[in-house]
């Protein structure tokens, strides 16, 4: 399964998008489900909270 993810192409660089490859879930792995980031859309994009903290 290919998904879209960030990656630091080296220590040097920021974050980039990337496109990577996903392999099944083994038998040693664990899955996690992540069903809230902790982020509202709305207090994200709201006018006037660039560089803010939002807490």
């Amino acid at each position: 399964m290919r998904v879209h993810a960030y990656a630091a192409p080296s220590p040097s660089e920021p974050l980039a998008p990337v496109t990577i490859e996903r392999r099944d879930v083994g038998p040693d792995d664990v899955l996690i489900e992540i069903r809230d980031a902790g982020i509202c859309h709305c207090r994200r994009s709201s006018p006037g909270t660039q560089g803010r903290s939002m807490s």
